[in-house]
Parts: structure tokens; C-alpha cells; sequence
């Protein structure tokens, strides 16, 4: 399915910023602040899961809950029509 150049541009920034929290998230992984680690471990999840709505929205057309144990139940219920 082609993406308009906008839709391809919003979905390259939401991955460029979940790629983002990765790499802070490993960096945290190798400190010893376990703080730190918390925060970089949820702002990870947050990340995820906007990547993962704006994705489901653009290319499935349907909004995700927030949660991500309603997500993935939500993911299980969407097809891909051919």
C-alpha cells in the first residue's frame, strides 16, 4: 500500500523517536542509576505505544487504547483485508 509523503514523514518520525528511546534505554541499561533505568524503561513504553497507535491508525485506520495489554488484545482482533 503507498503512503502519501506526509503519512511516510509522521511515520518516520514516530519510528525515529522509538529508535531514539531505545538507544537512551540501552545507555540506561549500562549504568548502575536502577532510577534511571525505571524512567528510561517506561518513556520506552510511552514510545512504543505511540509509535504502535499512530502506526495502527494510519495504516488500519482504527484508534488502540493506551494500555498495552488492550493493545495487543486490540491487534488480535484487526485483519488485513486482500
Amino acid at each position: 500500500m503507498p503512503l502519501d509523503s506526509q503519512t511516510s514523514a509522521e511515520i518516520l518520525t514516530s519510528i525515529t523517536r522509538a529508535a531514539q528511546s531505545l538507544s537512551e534505554l540501552d545507555a540506561a541499561l549500562h549504568s548502575a542509576d536502577l532510577a534511571n533505568l525505571q524512567g528510561k524503561v517506561a518513556s520506552v513504553m510511552a514510545t512504543e505505544i505511540v509509535l504502535l497507535r499512530h502506526l495502527a491508525t494510519k495504516l488500519f485506520d482504527t484508534d488502540l487504547p493506551h494500555d498495552p495489554v488492550e493493545i495487543s488484545e486490540a491487534l488480535s482482533q484487526l485483519s488485513v483485508e486482500s
